[in-house]
């Protein structure tokens, strides 16, 4: 009896403690989802691939230099701000083409927002793909930048040089792939600052540049940048020293800032199968593809990209097999373009030749017409002749035959007495069948 009073003290704060890490853990439970919902709202306004520093960087950029005209068209970029009143950001590149997410950020905003074609760029505008996407950005003339997927690029002003009277862009690469084609008449420089390494790489194009160029520039996983050249040549100045590129040479910029000496790189491999304009048929189940090209002495790996158009834009593949050959089993009917480079380390050569290729489903049985032309009536042979598709495989009682490119065939069979029930059968490449059954008689 005397320990009622304990035991019934004891119990009450036992239900304290119970309802104090009852509250204890709703409250930890709101803190949670606040902290999630938060974070949705930063994977929003800031895509990723862009950090603080990155940021820091675009203003950076921005405040350096001063504006210039060039002869540039004056337009009004919707959704930009912090322009002074009365005044719009000038226009230095267009978005020619984009392919899946493509975003962009207007200079005096922190937030992105869905990227459109012919959407006009301007000074401290950026542009960032996602998985599987692709834009191109096309400035005066044949100027043009392809981003491949995953990839960030900052523009900045066009400025007029007074001495030599060319136009200069500059264009931070943050991070993924970017092919250049500079093939404009005019004299115009690009700078392009590489990752986060602070080396500046100068390419020209027109009269000053004696004339088109064409370039690669990779972030590397490592987060090294590398800048290939196929044609035209570039300096690199990186960590006080200027590293002077020509065609088919390459150097890797570190992250600290150290570029490597000009390497060469691999030659162009040439496609070995399937034969150009190859049609593979299926009738359920997709075909199983196999590409192939010739060896690389002195290359680490290749390159291979598979695409729906010849522009290499709608990328269906993107692989680096360390042998010669390319194997997929699961494209859809269409037409696809692939080609291929070599690369030692992280330089990569120029491309092989463009080579094309159908995948086609055929669910129709082959046409098939058979006649007998002789024989029966005693004789004991018979000459059956016809035709199918083309392409298509003919057996006749059970036996192959020859058949001509344009689908037609012929064949001698031998026949018992009495009434011969002999089937021919001819299947398409796609495996559809048709049958056909020719009665032919021999008399006793």
């Amino acid at each position: 009896m005397s320990n009622g009073p304990m035991a019934g003290t004891f119990k009450e704060r036992l239900k304290s403690t119970g309802k104090r890490i009852v509250e204890y853990g709703v409250a930890l439970l709101l803190v949670l989802c606040f902290f999630l919902t938060f974070l949705g709202i930063l994977g929003i306004l800031f895509p990723s691939g862009l950090g603080l520093g990155d940021l820091m960087r675009i203003r950076d950029l921005s405040l350096a230099g001063r504006e210039g005209g060039g002869g540039w068209e004056h337009v009004a970029i919707p959704g930009w701000e912090g322009q002074p009143a009365g005044k719009t950001p000038q226009a230095i590149a267009i978005l020619s083409t984009l392919r899946n997410e493509v975003k962009s950020r207007g200079a005096g905003s922190i937030a992105w927002q869905q990227a459109v074609v012919g959407m006009r760029l301007a000074s401290r505008d950026a542009v960032q793909t996602s998985r599987q996407s692709g834009a191109s950005i096309r400035f005066s003339g044949k100027d043009s930048l392809e981003m491949g997927e995953n990839s960030l690029v900052i523009l900045r002003k066009v400025e007029q040089d007074p001495v030599r009277l060319t136009k200069r862009s500059t264009l931070l690469v943050i991070d993924g792939e970017f092919r250049g084609n500079l093939g404009g008449t005019e004299k115009q420089t690009f700078d392009f600052e590489l990752g986060k390494s602070g080396a500046r790489a100068r390419i020209a194009s027109g009269e000053e540049g004696g004339g088109s160029a064409e370039f690669q520039i990779t972030v590397n996983p490592d987060r090294t940048t590398t800048l290939s050249m196929y044609k035209g040549s570039a300096d690199v100045a990186a960590s006080g020293t200027t590293v002077r590129l020509d065609a088919n040479t390459a150097t890797t910029v570190l992250e600290s800032g150290a570029a490597s000496a000009p390497v060469a790189l691999p030659p162009s491999p040439v496609l070995s199968s399937p034969a150009n304009d190859a049609v593979f048929f299926y009738r359920s189940l997709p075909p199983i593809v196999s590409l192939a090209w010739n060896v690389l002495e002195g290359t680490d790996s290749y390159r291979i990209v598979l695409a729906r158009d010849r522009e290499f834009r709608d990328i269906v593949a993107r692989e680096d097999p360390f042998r010669p050959f390319f194997v997929h089993g699961n494209l859809k009917e269409g037409t696809y373009y692939w080609r291929v480079s070599g690369k030692k380390k992280w330089a990569e050569g120029p491309p092989s030749g463009t080579g094309q290729f159908r995948i086609v489903k055929d669910t129709v049985a082959p046409d098939l017409r058979v006649e007998a032309v002789g024989g029966g009536d005693g004789r004991e042979r018979g000459l059956l002749k016809g035709a199918s598709e083309p392409g298509a495989t003919v057996f006749v009682a059970g036996n192959r035959v020859p058949v001509a490119e344009t689908g037609e065939f012929e064949c001698d069979v031998k026949l018992a007495r009495g009434v011969n029930q002999i089937v021919v059968e001819a299947v398409d490449p796609a495996g559809n069948v048709a049958y056909r059954t020719m009665r032919m008689n021999r008399t006793f």
